[in-house]
């Protein structure tokens, strides 16, 4: 799983050296074989394949279970060069003979040294898990290592530098996978220890591992500032925007120890790093001070050796950081490292020459004014990778000038040089860049079948990786995502297209089958990238319009020029797909589904104002097929993007509401859904709820529940077997305890839910208290005093800690949850992430159907509903007729004054098995 340390240098574009304890050098000994001597000098020289095939020489005619310590020395050096060539797997076979030696010599010190050597090798391959348990062993929240890792030797030793840099390796593991409140405590403990030992090498490393952290938070503050944008929430937008700009700062003020520590060690590799790796944080803090976010930063000084800056001079600054690298590069060997510096370069240049703003991630051209040199960059960063035979890293420098001559128009040399990457690319983690841009190529060309070949090959390359990119942390699943969301995009775009010029309707079947498949698969990588590795995706063959011939299925694909519409119905043994184009600019539709959502909120709305929206996009999906509606009883909704945020009960006619006439339920895929009957004579609940006033930080406060206690007590009368737990009583422990012993058909918690923007910020809230930790890394900013104190708050659990309980509770049988219902919960309005949170909350939780709420709503209100709701069931309804049922009995009740604003009734929704 090599496709990590890819992304991070195409998407994330910072260089990590965590070099630490393999930093030894490589100088000859009088002593040393003269073959050995021969691959110094071929080291030295940037020879770094000839002095591998020296050394290997050296050894071949050597006993191999009877090593000396000059032998164990040249697999050392075999380690170093590996790496310089990027070929990590055999550095870390050499390594692993080193291992074996110090073991059976009893040499443990050297072992925890080398065992973080090997764990730092992992890291570059993307298995961070594995370098963690070389490091430490079973991670604990006390941080305590067993004695047989790299960290535990290490202290048992007594070994200072080698602890220093385990606990900087083991942070910068954790730091991938998104642990990052440990991970700076790690790499925090790891910069005290170097420079209380006083060597600028490790602080060079520490510091520089703490700048690539506090930088990931930053983009990653930029990135729900972009989610906020699109949702219309300026305070949020200011939040994060604020929160950012004091991660920049951090990020800053740590890749500038890293320069200057890079300097005392006159360690020209550790300044080029260090160089690169302040330019997009100089420029976004600098375009925040011109917006008036950020202040000023009083140590860019000595940045560029003998200049000075100001933002008034930013162009000039990054010209000399440039040439200052320029210049520092031409003195580098010839080396993965120099390769990837080149490219990085190349890419920077491209971002900040033009004043376009603070850019995240993703696709983008750059209208850059020095393309020349940014061509000749990735010209040398080609003939450096050719000349270490680094497949990987040519491939990139031949992408990525490709890309140059794609967005300035000349499409032949952007064509031939994507082509040479594709035949370059080593691995499938970099092809499907190359194929998607071959695509967008032939589709600027408007030849359609040769783009939709590639994009086809693009989106298959990307079937095969898209597993191991739900393990990475979540900055680097959000940089994926905007990569991997346009290509299935585009492809479909691309596909209905051709479905509307179709001329009979074998091929409009075809089209629109092909579509919709892409669609499933980009929902299935969305998901994926939602809950990361918390999730096992469980895909269902059978088609579920087969299933049940009163169902009729609606699938929404919004592109940037409309929504097409397509109806799925039975027909005989097979499905037939209807299309309706909705020609509306992408833009529209978010500012109507956004109105329809916040009128729908607003229950004081006495005018009635949701009419209107609700009319509207009831056009767009009903009335159309109003004549194939009419035998149909039960609707499925597999909406894409912001359509997700709307409950479509709410859709009127002019004269009644959607729900009186369909009962509704909602999946994320059709894959995902196996829709079988409930058996009703069976319910068993289990039921934890919060009625008392809560809080998980000094800013976050949520009102008492207080109708939860009689929503339990209609609960337990309806179903007679229900266990219920309130208050101090709903704890994580208590949930798995009682999940395991009861085994319920039914887990419901009422209590105060948030969809956040990724499966970390999705929680419920428990009646638990907790201590608030003192190291947070979203709390920079408070004064450090109030971050000494320690207050009671309430605990939460994830939608992943949700996820676990429920996996570690099945029994053999592995029986899922019939359905999890959640009262209280809260998505933002427009949030396309948040979307993907109720998406995918049954399937998180490992429950066959889910009932959640869009909003909060009075909980009186959702007492009343949820009981009625369960009673319906309990007379042997299915779970969309039940819902349907219910809803509508709210209406006949109230068909006047403010409880018939759907506001009330409408935010309910049923996802997954709707039988």
């Amino acid at each position: 799983m090599k496709l990590l340390r890819s992304f991070h240098f195409v998407f994330i574009l910072s260089l990590i050296f965590c070099l630490w304890l393999g930093n030894y050098p490589i100088a000859a000994i009088t002593s040393t074989p003269v073959l050995v001597q021969q691959g110094i000098k071929r080291y030295t020289g940037g020879d770094f394949r000839g002095a591998i095939d020296i050394w290997l020489q050296s050894l071949s005619n050597k006993d191999k279970n009877n090593k000396t310590e000059s032998e164990i020395r040249v697999y050392k050096y075999l380690a170093r060069a590996y790496q310089k060539i990027g070929e990590i797997d055999k550095g870390i076979n050499s390594l692993n003979q080193v291992i074996d030696y110090y073991r059976t010599t009893g040499n443990m010190y050297q072992v925890g040294r080398i065992l973080t050597e090997v764990a730092q090798a992992y890291s570059e391959l993307g298995q961070h898990k594995r370098a963690i348990n070389l490091l430490c062993g079973e991670l604990t929240q006390q941080l305590s290592c067993t004695e047989d890792s790299a960290l535990g030797i290490a202290k048992h030793q007594k070994d200072s530098l080698g602890e220093a840099a385990a606990n900087g390796s083991l942070g910068n593991a954790l730091y991938f996978l998104g642990e990052y409140d440990i991970a700076i405590q790690l790499l925090k403990a790891s910069f005290l220890k170097a420079g209380e030992l006083e060597n600028s090498g490790y602080l060079m490393a520490a510091a520089n591992n703490l700048g690539n952290l506090y930088n990931s938070l930053a983009q990653r503050s930029y990135r729900y500032a972009d989610f906020a944008s699109v949702a219309g929430d300026i305070k949020a937008v200011e939040k994060f925007r604020e929160k950012a700009n004091v991660y920049d700062a951090q990020t800053i003020r740590y890749f500038e120890n890293s320069l200057k520590f890079s300097r005392i060690q006159n360690d020209i590799q550790g300044e080029t790093s260090a160089l690169l790796n302040l330019v997009l944080p100089y420029y976004r803090y600098s375009y925040n001070a011109k917006a008036g976010i950020a202040g000023n930063i009083s140590t860019l000084n000595a940045t560029v050796r003998g200049g000075s800056r100001g933002v008034s001079q930013k162009n000039n600054f990054y010209q000399k950081i440039f040439e200052q690298v320029e210049a520092n590069i031409a003195n580098l060997p010839p080396s993965r490292h120099k390769a990837f510096a080149l490219i990085k370069m190349a890419r920077l240049m491209q971002q900040v020459s033009n004043d376009s703003g603070i850019f995240v991630s993703g696709y983008r051209c750059f209208q850059s004014k020095s393309s020349s040199k940014v061509i000749n960059l990735f010209k040398q960063a080609v003939t450096v990778a050719e000349n270490i035979g680094d497949k990987q890293a040519q491939s990139f420098a031949l992408g990525w000038l490709g890309q140059v001559y794609e967005c300035s128009g000349n499409y032949q040399r952007a064509l031939y040089f994507t082509n040479q990457a594709q035949l370059t690319a080593a691995s499938k983690e970099s092809r499907y860049l190359w194929e998607w841009q071959a695509g967008r190529i032939f589709k600027l060309q408007n030849k359609e079948s040769q783009a939709i070949e590639m994009y086809e090959n693009s989106a298959n390359t990307l079937a095969d990786i898209e597993e191991d990119i739900a393990i990475a942390n979540r900055d680097v699943r959000l940089d994926f995502q905007d990569s991997v969301e346009t290509i299935y995009r585009q492809l479909t775009e691309l596909k209905v297209k051709s479905a509307r010029k179709s001329s009979n309707k074998l091929q409009l079947q075809q089209n629109l089958n092909f579509a919709l498949n892409t669609l499933d698969k980009l929902k299935l990588a969305e998901l994926r990238n939602y809950l990361g590795n918390d999730c096992d995706l469980q895909l269902i063959d059978k088609s579920v319009a087969l299933i049940d011939k009163n169902t009729a299925v609606f699938r929404s694909i919004l592109l940037e020029d409309g929504i097409a519409i397509i109806l799925m119905l039975p027909d005989a043994n097979s499905i037939k797909l209807k299309m309706h184009w909705v020609p509306i600019e992408k833009k529209t539709v978010i500012e109507t589904v956004n109105q329809l959502r916040r009128r729908l909120e607003k229950l004081s709305d006495r005018q009635n104002s949701y009419q209107e929206k609700a009319q509207e996009i009831y056009n767009w999906f009903i009335r159309p097929f109003a004549t194939e509606l009419e035998q149909i009883k039960t609707l499925v909704f597999v909406q894409d993007g912001i359509l997700w945020t709307i409950p479509m009960a709410s859709l009127y006619d002019g004269k009644q509401f959607l729900v009186e006439k369909y009962a509704i339920a909602n999946t994320p895929s059709l894959s995902l859904t196996s829709p079988q009957p409930l058996n009703n004579q069976a319910l068993k609940v289990l039921a934890f709820g919060l009625t008392n006033p809560s809080a998980i930080d000094e800013k976050t406060f949520f009102p008492p529940l207080n109708a939860v206690k009689a929503e339990m007590q209609g609960i337990s009368k309806i179903i007679p077997y229900s266990k219920i737990f309130l208050n101090q009583n709903f704890t994580s422990q208590l949930l798995e305890q009682k999940l395991l012993k009861h085994k319920p058909t039914i887990l419901h918690l009422a209590t105060h839910a948030r969809f956040g923007y990724d499966s970390r910020q999705t929680f419920l809230i428990t009646g638990a208290q907790k201590d608030v930790a003192k190291n947070n890394p979203d709390n920079l900013s408070a004064n450090p005093k109030q971050q000494q104190k320690i207050q009671n708050y309430n605990e939460t659990i994830t939608l992943g800690k949700l996820y676990q309980i429920i996996q570690s509770t099945k029994g053999n049988d592995q029986q899922m949850l019939e359905l999890l219902t959640l009262t209280g919960c809260q998505t933002a309005a427009g949030s396309k992430r948040d979307a993907l949170g109720i998406a995918g909350v049954s399937v998180q939780a490992g429950a066959k159907s889910s009932v959640a709420s869009l909003w909060n709503i009075d909980d009186e209100a959702t007492a009343r509903l949820i009981v009625q709701f369960y009673e319906n069931i309990r007379q042997g309804m299915s779970k969309a007729e039940a819902l349907q049922a219910t809803q509508k009995t709210w209406l006949a009740q109230n068909s006047k004054g403010r409880y018939s604003h759907p506001g009330y009734w409408a935010p309910f929704i049923l996802v997954g098995n709707w039988l």
